[in-house]
């Protein structure tokens, strides 16, 4: 878990595994990393034909990938997962190397997958902030998962929208004995 304060003083919460259960606990809003990327990609193509593609580091992700999105019904959006072959800890050890790999991987994701848009799978390459690098080279919007969570939390903070205590009641409180 990475927290991020925003300027709006609400504590910004990203996730990677089974969230579920700190929507109950937080009143803030959590904002999981990968539903705001892939969400946040479906204006920026023809709505008909508008397909992402997801840019791992690693392939064996895909699968993850491919059952997160499943889930969200967007199956028909959805071209590709491809990994560069390199670990998290391997990203930030040669910037050009890695540049260059994704750039590799999103040509092909474009090219031979048919995607209009690409998003970054993984925080750590995230924090590189290489996503403008990619999209002007490529000519294709490169969404960023830390900068779409943050900015869709703060809409929902500045909207003042949380989520649903229905869907997630705040737990009992726990006597301490």
């Amino acid at each position: 878990m990475n927290t991020v304060s925003s300027e709006t003083s609400v504590s910004l919460i990203f996730f990677t595994v089974s969230e579920t259960c700190f929507s109950k606990k937080y009143s803030a809003p959590v904002v999981y990393a990968s539903s705001s990327a892939i969400y946040g990609n479906l204006p920026l193509g023809h709505d008909e034909i508008n397909k992402f593609s997801i840019l791992s580091p690693l392939h064996s992700n895909s699968f993850s990938f491919n059952k997160r999105i499943f889930s969200m019904g967007l199956e028909k959006k959805y071209c590709s997962t491809r990994g560069i072959g390199m670990s998290v800890l391997d990203l930030a050890k040669d910037r050009k190397k890695t540049l260059n790999k994704i750039l590799s991987i999103g040509k092909a994701a474009i090219n031979k997958d048919g995607a209009d848009v690409l998003i970054l799978g993984c925080m750590s390459m995230a924090f590189h902030d290489i996503a403008p690098v990619i999209q002007k080279k490529l000519k294709v919007p490169v969404i960023n998962p830390v900068k779409a969570s943050l900015l869709t939390a703060e809409a929902l903070v500045k909207m003042n929208i949380f989520h649903s205590k229905i869907t997630y009641p705040k737990p009992l409180s726990k006597k301490i004995y």
